[in-house]
């Protein structure tokens, strides 16, 4: 008996860390899968590594298609041969939801269980049909995607984000000193697009005092890590976990997804800053239906981070909105009540212990 999980990016990863690290406690059967170093360090056995997923945009998955379908394929065949008693798939729609589909219609019938779902509350509705039709539970992170499931005959199960079962027991500090994070992103093509942004940025900060400090996501592949390192040699560079530098800055200036959310449990002020190919960008606006591309912002239905996307996205605009609020008490004082209320919704901790209990025993708790 075996246990396969997989996920494609480096928050993903995180996530599988943690799940393996509760089943080590309860199981001593094999867990294997598609993993990066957090899921290894935590004694699971990648098949396959997160690279082999590391994609950003429409476009880049349209051009990896044939690449992606081999690796699909390959992993289904090895699903059905192998026969693990739980299969857990973590984010990567376009990738996962075919995987899952192809098993169930090969005659899988183990359960399937869903981390980090994908966001049918904001787009491609239609996936929730596939999710009721082939998961056997879901495990959403925000309490609004548990709603929407369950309103939709979805199985799901919440209780707390995850990353509550790591928010440290003196809880958030307040910002301070004059480190500003940049983070250029886990994927390959979020670094490529948003780094020479966030490397004129950090001219300007530097000269106006600050100790602007990179962050090397530790997910991305090794070339584009050492590019990086070469590209930044002439600044502080930060490679251990982006919530962590970001604790220790005044605020934070980077790209959307994860970040952002980490950014808020940090009580930390960040701009958004979103650059993708113009096609990518136009499917993403003909589908999406909501106002705001960072989770703090969707929870708040207000902007309490700012987002600088397409041609909003340049060095100027994001001096604009960090002096706004580096200056102004008042706007500081008001975006960190919204990051506050914010906090609130996230639920309490105990989620991926939960999760755990519930991926052994096959489903609900």
């Amino acid at each position: 008996m075996s246990i396969y999980i997989s996920c494609g990016e480096p928050s993903g990863d995180h996530y599988a860390g943690s799940i393996i690290r509760y089943l080590r406690k309860q199981t001593d059967e094999p867990i294997m899968g598609m993993l990066g170093p957090r899921g290894v360090a935590e004694q699971g056995e990648a098949l396959w590594t997160i690279d082999q997923l590391s994609l950003m945009g429409s476009t880049d998955i349209l051009a990896a298609i044939p690449r992606l379908l081999r690796l699909k394929n390959t992993m289904v065949k090895f699903i059905l041969k192998e026969q693990p008693r739980r299969v857990i798939v973590i984010d990567s729609p376009d990738f996962h939801l075919p995987l899952i589909r192809s098993l169930r219609k090969k005659g899988f019938e183990n359960p399937i269980f869903y981390v980090a779902p994908p966001t049918v509350w904001a787009w491609r509705k239609k996936r929730v049909r596939t999710l009721r039709r082939y998961c056997t539970l879901l495990l959403p992170l925000l309490r609004f995607e548990h709603l929407y499931l369950t309103e939709h005959d979805v199985p799901s199960l919440w209780i707390g984000h995850p990353f509550l079962d790591e928010t440290s027991s003196s809880g958030v500090t307040e910002p301070s000193g004059r480190i500003i994070a940049l983070l250029p992103g886990s994927r390959t093509g979020e670094v490529k697009r948003l780094l020479p942004i966030l490397v004129e940025s950090a001219r300007q900060f530097q000269s106006m005092g600050y100790e602007p400090v990179f962050s090397i996501a530790p997910g991305l592949s090794s070339s584009i890590r050492e590019k990086m390192k070469r590209d930044l040699r002439k600044w502080t560079l930060f490679e251990g976990r982006g919530k962590e530098l970001m604790e220790r800055s005044r605020m934070v200036v980077g790209a959307s997804g994860t970040a952002s959310l980490e950014a808020m449990m940090a009580n930390r002020f960040m701009i958004v800053v979103y650059k993708g190919s113009w096609l990518s960008w136009r499917i993403y606006k003909n589908f999406v239906k909501t106002p705001w591309v960072s989770l703090p912002n969707i929870m708040a239905h207000e902007t309490v981070y700012p987002e600088l996307l397409q041609k909003e996205a340049s060095s100027s605009r994001v001096m604009e909105e960090a002096i706004l609020y580096l200056d102004d008490p008042e706007v500081e004082k008001q975006k960190h009540e919204a990051l506050m209320r914010g906090r609130k919704d996230l639920g309490v901790p105990g989620a991926t212990e939960l999760w755990t209990q519930a991926i052994l025993k096959g489903g609900l708790p």
